[in-house]
């Protein structure tokens, strides 16, 4: 009497010994297993490496899987079928490295798409949009465009503190003396001015730094990188134009309120007249600077609100 369990191997070992070797259900498996690889890769450090690593990777998957699926079965099957299911698992890898490689920009794409919202208030502060913070890439950009808007309120809130606005005015000098007291507060304004100028060029070296360092596909890395290197030039010169009218207009202002300290002027039928024809000529000089000033920085923003949204780092 025979054992069953012996019948049943031995007909197993004929099975694989047979020219069949079950080739569907290997491929069918093999294709499977390199699926179940291919969504393991997004969790096990693959997601942001290059597009070649990610490729390289499936491959040998792919490679191992066929050289399994070939040493148990396949090789029963004939070359045909083993060279089919081998193309099958290398176009699959391929496949699924370029959909990767797809997805990775279409969603930096979007990310970045983003801040074409950006835009900026009336107080000159940055408004970013609601789901500006959403993704790796819009976490880097929405850092650095906060700390921008984050100087801007300080010295928005500095120089409403000073009251620079109302230096030339001497209106506004007669309604609150202290207005033309402690004029050297815009000489320390200005030493703000300039630790706020370090802090905005820092901002525009860190922000490709942070970038370079983000889990994202290296092709969309490169192409941030590289569009950044114009923007943050941009940036930078923008930010140096800025901060140089403000010196002046704080030079011009501390130069008013010193004219303004002496009080030799006075009000005469509602009309502010000075009593002193240098004090008046030193007054109108400063002013007329001031006001040209004022003029170039209403022009530098109009020009940046009109170029706003042409690039996804100016703000300053």
């Amino acid at each position: 009497m025979t054992d069953a369990r012996a019948d049943g191997a031995a007909d197993w070992e004929q099975d694989l010994s047979s020219r069949d070797g079950w080739p569907v259900a290997a491929g069918v498996l093999s294709v499977l297993a390199l699926i179940a690889l291919a969504v393991a890769a997004r969790y096990i450090g693959f997601v942001g490496q290059s597009p070649f690593v990610l490729l390289g990777a499936l491959v040998a998957a792919a490679l191992v899987i066929w050289g399994v699926a070939y040493a148990v079965t396949l090789r029963h099957a004939g070359w045909l079928w083993s060279l089919g299911v081998l193309g099958l698992l290398l176009f699959l890898a391929v496949a699924v490295a370029v959909v990767q490689m797809i997805e990775d920009i279409s969603a930096a794409r979007n990310e970045l798409a983003v801040f074409r919202a950006i835009h900026t208030e009336a107080d000159g502060t940055l408004a970013l949009p609601a789901n500006a913070d959403h993704g790796p890439i819009s976490h880097a950009f929405n850092r650095y465009f906060s700390a921008i808007a984050a100087i801007r309120r300080e010295e928005t809130a500095a120089a409403n503190r000073i009251g620079i606005a109302k230096a030339g005015s001497i209106e506004a000098a007669r309604a609150d003396p202290k207005q033309v007291q402690d004029c050297d507060r815009y000489a320390r304004f200005k030493t703000q001015l300039e630790k706020n100028r370090q802090r905005g060029v820092a901002l525009t070296v860190q922000l490709p730094k942070e970038v370079a360092a983000l889990a994202i596909s290296p092709v969309v890395k490169r192409e941030i990188i590289s569009g950044l290197r114009g923007d943050l030039a941009h940036a930078r010169a923008i930010l140096g134009d800025t901060y140089d009218r403000s010196d002046a207009m704080a030079d011009e202002a501390q130069a008013m309120c010193r004219v303004l300290a002496r009080h030799r002027w006075r009000y005469f039928q509602g009309t502010p007249l000075f009593t002193s024809i240098n004090d008046m000529n030193e007054f109108n000089a400063h002013i007329r600077r001031w006001n040209a000033l004022s003029q170039e920085s209403l022009a530098a923003d109009s020009r940046e609100h009109a170029a706003e949204g042409n690039s996804v780092v100016s703000g300053f």
